[in-house]
C-alpha cells in the first residue's frame, strides 16, 4: 500500500481550518502512473521562468485542478481520506512546541482511519 499525505493550511493563527488529506493506492503500476502524471503536470503548469518543485492547488486555475483530480481518479484503485480540523474547536493552546505534537496527533488520526478501512 502506498499512502501520500499532505496538508493544507497551518496550525498557526492564520485561517479557520487545517486539513490533512491522503491519497491511498495499493497498485504499484497505478502508483508509477500517478508519479509520472504529477511530474508532467509540474512541467505543464510551470511558468516559463521557473520549474515547479511541487504543485499547490491554490495556484492552479479551477479547470487545471479538476483535470488533475479527474486523471488521478480515472486510473482506478485510488482512494482518498481527508481530516478537516476547525481550529476554533481545538481546546489546547497551539504554541510553537505544541503545533508539532498536534500535527502528529492529527496525522495519527488520519492513518488510523486509513488502516480501519
Amino acid at each position: 500500500m502506498w499512502v501520500y499525505i499532505d496538508e493544507s493550511g497551518n496550525l498557526g493563527s492564520k485561517g479557520k481550518f487545517f486539513l490533512l488529506a491522503a491519497v491511498i493506492c495499493s497498485n504499484d503500476k497505478v502508483k508509477k502512473k500517478i508519479r509520472n502524471m504529477i511530474r508532467s503536470a509540474k512541467v505543464r503548469f510551470a511558468d516559463e521562468e521557473k520549474a515547479l518543485d511541487e504543485i499547490h492547488a491554490v495556484n492552479l486555475e479551477y479547470a487545471q485542478r479538476q483535470d488533475l483530480i479527474n486523471k488521478i481518479i480515472a486510473m482506478g484503485n485510488i482512494f482518498f481520506e481527508v481530516l478537516v480540523i476547525r481550529k476554533s474547536e481545538i481546546t489546547f493552546s497551539l504554541t510553537r512546541k505544541t503545533r508539532n505534537v498536534a500535527y502528529n496527533y492529527f496525522a495519527g488520526l488520519l492513518v488510523e482511519r486509513i488502516i480501519a478501512k
